[in-house]
């Protein structure tokens, strides 16, 4: 996907949309991002394009290392076993020892290497894109001061994202970007948009003008709690049409009192802000479950389903976690890692209504606990 944008030709636009389910990427969005990138490659202090390029493909290429268990028994021994692949990159990158184990880092020149560290931890991508957290998200990037001191290492980083989006499907369609449609860019486009807001602006406001976007796309509102839980789930969903909107509206009737006060409780915004870090892979719990047949033949049945239990499930575990954080029982620098329960529910979609969720306080992971009681 970077060659393509660093060629910017018909022919580079036609293998891009190649596969696209609709909406395609649209020709003028196509642009944009090559203006960027030609933009990006020119504006970075003391390196030509062609080390900006360089600095893109080793980005881009480290930014998997943490997909192999190879990567993980090489770092493991400096503390490093985060089992998120973006925060493992983060945490390599950044530690001077670590990167000394990278030969395709060490093949980049100082200035190129710089840009590398200085970009590697500016926050979660997804966690933002989804609303998985509260106002921590945007923290990094707020404090690193680099909207102020060096925007182009910004926008270096957001094609860094960009292109890693537009090839997370590439063992399945080589041929091209199949995922970096006309909404994905919208998505990722809102995204930076909150972001570059922090140049001058809270971390708060950043958050605020990304949720209200998300919030229209589904044409949910935005005036108490629960919409707030909703617009989140949303955006955890991957939801951008107002009917999806309107089933999830539906399906919080099947909540029962007592699960919504938990749910709002804990997904709400306060609920987020109260987290010491942002939860992984909970959006792969719930879209796996929305994804499943066997919860409904069609896609409103399956985010009804999704939502009547995949949400009251996930919610009782944050609900714990915020207990254990209480009792000094769990580090707040560990996240919980709902990966687990992610590929437990790509199996077999009803396992949550037979078993509780259990948090393993050494690691974060959540699993299956004991069998399932009355809630």
């Amino acid at each position: 996907s970077l060659f393509l944008l660093i060629n910017g030709s018909d022919a580079a636009y036609e293998a891009w949309i190649q596969g696209q389910k609709a909406p395609v990427l649209k020709r003028a969005s196509f642009d944009l991002l090559v203006a960027r990138v030609q933009d990006v490659s020119t504006h970075l202090n003391g390196l030509i394009k062609e080390g900006v390029y360089q600095a893109w493909i080793t980005a881009l290429i480290l930014g998997d290392m943490g997909k192999t268990q190879a990567a993980h028994r090489l770092f493991e021994s400096m503390g490093i076993n985060v089992v998120d692949h973006d925060m493992f990159y983060a945490q390599v990158v950044c530690s001077e020892n670590a990167r000394k184990e990278l030969p395709s880092f060490a093949r980049l020149e100082s200035k190129a290497q710089d840009l590398l560290v200085k970009t590697a931890d500016l926050g979660h991508w997804g966690h933002m894109t989804h609303l998985e957290g509260g106002f921590e998200m945007f923290e990094p990037l707020k404090h690193s001061n680099i909207l102020v001191t060096d925007p182009a290492a910004f926008w270096f980083e957001a094609v860094v994202h960009s292109c890693d989006v537009a090839g997370a499907a590439g063992h399945v369609s080589p041929e091209g970007p199949v995922i970096y449609t006309e909404n994905v860019y919208q998505v990722l486009e809102a995204v930076y948009a909150a972001c570059a807001q922090l140049k001058e602006a809270s971390v708060a406001d950043a958050y605020d003008a990304y949720m209200s976007e998300r919030a229209a796309w589904a044409g949910l509102p935005l005036d108490a709690s629960l919409d707030q839980v909703l617009v989140r789930l949303a955006a955890m969903l991957r939801l951008m049409d107002a009917g999806s909107g309107e089933c999830l509206q539906q399906a919080v009737r099947l909540w029962t009192s007592g699960e919504q006060a938990v749910i709002v409780d804990v997904l709400s915004i306060a609920g987020a802000n109260r987290l010491p870090v942002t939860p992984t892979y909970v959006p792969a719990v719930f879209a796996n479950l929305a994804s499943s047949e066997e919860l409904g033949t069609t896609r409103c049945e399956r985010l009804e389903k999704t939502i009547a239990y995949g949400v009251p499930w996930v919610a009782r575990v944050l609900r714990d976690y915020g207990v254990l954080l209480a009792q000094h029982k769990m580090s707040s620098e560990i996240p919980l890692n709902f990966n687990a329960i992610a590929g437990a529910v790509k199996v077999c979609p009803y396992v949550l209504n037979k078993f509780d969720g259990w948090i393993n306080p050494e690691t974060g992971a959540v699993e299956l606990g004991s069998p399932a009681l009355a809630h």
